[in-house]
């Protein structure tokens, strides 16, 4: 059911942040990957529940790499009458 992979390509956050911003086809595609992986997840009624830049890896370095979603460990199983009810994720701090 689960598969155990290296990604080499680093997270999203490190990416952007090494190239300041993604041209509009690059951001497309990267969140069009984000969105089928969500969408797969809800069919099989799975809540990710902390889905944040550091959690959506590249499986390489190249500039066209396949994303991954990762750490579920805030992640539920809730049927169709079930509402996901609270609070839950990292908590962020920003500071200027």
């Amino acid at each position: 059911m689960f598969e155990c992979r290296f990604c080499e390509g680093g997270d999203l956050l490190t990416r952007l942040a090494a190239v300041n911003q993604f041209t509009e086809p690059k951001a497309a595609r990267i969140l069009q990957q984000i969105l089928g992986a969500m969408d797969l997840c809800h069919k099989k009624n799975i809540v990710h529940r902390d889905l944040k830049l550091e959690n959506i890896l590249f499986e390489d370095s190249s500039a066209d790499s396949t994303i991954k979603l990762i750490d579920f460990g805030q992640s539920r199983v809730i049927n169709s009458e079930e509402e996901n009810e609270g609070f839950t994720g990292s908590v962020l701090l920003y500071c200027e």
